[in-house]
């Protein structure tokens, strides 16, 4: 019940502040700009779910919001609910699952031209690839985030594939 309350708050407050100017033009229009502000409240509440330890309530409110972005043909929102919700599922070890999810979002982020975006999901499936014991493709990941984030001066998650692809080597 908390959550359908703050649902309504977000979608209130955040639904008042929008400009349909402010969306792509798939989503312009009132309706465009109520539905991306609703996707915005459910991105939310499924982050709060996750770092609240409730990752069938986060991967449901991802999903939910994942529907609203396709619909509205917001791709770098999409590319980030499935991001979401890879790394919910890779939080509950379902590696498997989570895989198609980040390689989904990496094509999306590679078709916007997102560089740091796809080397963060690039990394992400580093790791369920290494945890699956997939070592070369996990080495191949990590070396292409690695690159990515050595070239852009992101020095900690550089460091992070490093110490990833030390780990798997």
């Amino acid at each position: 019940m908390r959550s359908a309350a703050a649902l309504v708050w977000i979608l209130l407050v955040v639904g008042a502040t929008v400009g349909a100017g402010a969306l792509p033009s798939p989503a312009r229009g009132e309706e465009g700009s109520r539905r991306a502000a609703e996707a915005r409240a459910l991105t939310d509440l499924g982050a709060g779910a996750y770092k609240e330890r409730k990752p069938a309530e986060a991967i449901d409110y991802h999903t939910r919001a994942l529907a609203i972005y396709r619909e509205l043909g917001l791709r770098a929102e999409e590319a980030t609910s499935l991001a979401a919700i890879g790394e919910v599922l890779s939080y509950l070890f379902i590696f498997e699952a989570a895989i198609p999810k980040y390689e989904e979002a990496a094509r999306l982020y590679r078709d916007l031209g997102d560089e740091v975006a796809l080397a963060r999901v690039t990394l992400a499936l580093g790791r369920a690839q290494m945890l699956l014991g997939r070592r070369e493709t996990a080495v191949r990941h990590f070396e292409d985030a690695l690159k990515v984030f050595t070239r852009v001066g992101d020095r900690e998650r550089a460091e992070e594939a490093r110490t990833l692809l030390n780990r798997v080597r």
